[in-house]
């Protein structure tokens, strides 16, 4: 009230829409905003909705009084812990895209924002959009169409895009490369042919007009077109030294394993990856995009900052790499590639692997924490636990399993987990029946386990499930906190003879 008094003695035509955006830390800010506005107060012309909201959308229409119109502020520039991260209905982007292009990577999402947009548009009377810069481009436009126009056919839009912005590029074939972009973040990379039909594209358009290489919205979207093309090429490239080098690790051959992840790369990956260092000193000389922080002075690698997440590990190369040149007996490597692999009977469940997805998708408020693109992503982490979840609970059927046994559950989590929240009151279940209730920091067990297998970042809790529970070779495994909720990276079901 008072700021609105204030905006109002300088600025009388002016109106205040207060942010129904939750400060962290504090969860009963929601029901206090509420009840502020249900004082009617002077000088609120309506409220804004959008990224760390109190509540969802629907319920804060239902709550704030109806004479207050709701404006929505959608983020349309973050890809990773954010409120719409990619693919946000699953949750699926994989690790190996999400660890190099990070959270603030050039980004054209056209048909997932307007999936967004026609979800949320019945509740608002417009919007304007959370952006970070220019790596958000083609959504803002995309948006601001579907602002103006819900029914906007988007080829339309985005031909319209390349007319007015790419002069000199066929408007279709421009279209046809924006949505393709989109496309090369669907599945593996390492899997997905698409994303060298993809670069082609761009570069065809490069080559019928070299007057584009001189407008940085083109030289944006060919120098995304060329990181996943760089991804897509160093994953396949690792996959192979990964497979051959576990195949002697089995083997108990330290030193040939160690020597095979260690081969260079081919050349011509080595020429993308230098390509990507001059688009990127044409855009920073042009519109000073930042993408890195020595040469181009970006804050943090989060901050859009491409070039320092684009060499991250994409396999579990430089994790293998860095334990082996560790080891001192060759016997340990064949101990290190059995304890990667499920056992006989053994199920494995990893967040970042496997994803959701395997269980019929995640709870739609559950947060995924991806930390494959900060600094924990070195090599000292299996690609394995790059991927946290975080929600009140988690629930999986699993299958397969050995019948007439106990199991022994182990779930692997963030060492700071337990110790930052206080998780007092852990429940899990076993096919509905309650094994296991109380304080999660006295249940850490099995030092000797987690000192071996895991970084000091992560620890792991062990419970026994019956054999009674597991019924057919099924089991169905939930756990959760109804307080603080649960995070975790995987889970094993291993049978105890």
């Amino acid at each position: 009230v008072l700021a609105a008094a204030k905006l109002a003695e300088s600025h009388p035509e002016a109106q205040m829409w207060p942010s129904a955006e939750s400060p962290h830390g504090m969860p009963e800010w929601g029901d206090e905003f509420i009840a502020g506005l249900e004082q009617d107060p002077p000088g609120i012309a309506g409220v804004v909705a959008g990224t760390n909201e109190a509540m969802d959308i629907d319920t804060l229409r239902r709550r704030v009084p109806a004479k207050y119109p709701l404006r929505y502020y959608p983020d349309i520039c973050h890809n990773v812990c954010c409120r719409f991260p990619v693919h946000f209905l699953r949750d699926d982007w994989h690790f190996a895209l999400a660890a190099t292009l990070g959270r603030e990577s050039v980004n054209p999402r056209p048909t997932e924002y307007r999936s967004i947009f026609a979800t949320v548009a019945p509740y608002c009377v417009g919007s304007v959009s959370y952006s970070e810069g220019c790596s958000d481009d083609v959504n803002k436009m995309v948006w601001a169409a579907l602002d103006w126009d819900p029914d906007a056919d988007l080829n339309e839009v985005l031909c319209d895009y390349a007319r007015f912005f790419l002069p000199g590029a066929d408007p279709q074939t421009a279209a046809d490369g924006i949505f393709a972009l989109e496309h090369n973040w669907i599945g593996d990379p390492a899997e997905n042919p698409g994303i060298d039909a993809t670069l082609a594209l761009w570069q065809g358009l490069a080559d019928a007009c070299p007057a584009l290489m001189g407008n940085w919205r083109f030289v944006s979207l060919l120098f995304r077109a060329e990181c996943d093309e760089a991804v897509r090429m160093r994953r396949r490239f690792e996959l192979g030294l990964v497979k051959r080098a576990r195949e002697l690790m089995a083997g108990a051959r330290r030193a040939e394993a160690l020597a095979v992840l260690r081969t260079d790369y081919p050349e011509s990956y080595k020429a993308l990856r230098a390509d990507l260092n001059k688009k990127a000193e044409m855009l920073y000389n042009t519109i000073g995009l930042q993408l890195n922080i020595k040469d181009f002075h970006a804050s943090a690698a989060e901050r859009g900052a491409t070039l320092e997440t684009i060499d991250k590990p994409v396999t579990d190369r430089a994790y293998l790499e860095r334990a082996l040149a560790a080891m001192t007996e060759d016997g340990e490597a064949a101990v290190l590639e059995a304890h990667m692999r499920p056992g006989p009977g053994e199920a494995f469940f990893s967040v970042a692997l496997d994803t959701c997805d395997r269980f019929g998708g995640k709870p739609p408020e559950a947060y995924l924490n991806f930390k494959g693109n900060g600094e924990l992503n070195d090599g000292r982490l299996p690609m394995a636990l790059i991927g946290v979840y975080n929600y009140y609970s988690f629930t999986a059927p699993f299958a397969g399993l050995e019948s007439g046994c106990d199991y022994l559950l182990r779930i692997t989590l963030p060492t700071a987990y337990p110790k930052r929240w206080g998780v007092r009151d852990l429940w899990v279940k076993a096919d509905g029946k309650e094994i296991w209730r109380g304080d999660l920091s006295r249940r850490m067990g099995d030092r000797e386990w987690d000192e071996r297998w895991l970084p000091e970042e992560y620890c792991s809790v062990t419970f026994r499930i019956p054999a009674e529970q597991i019924v057919n070779g099924c089991t169905r495994i939930s756990f959760g906190e109804d307080r603080v909720g649960v995070e975790f990276s995987e889970l094993r079901l291993t049978p105890i003879q």
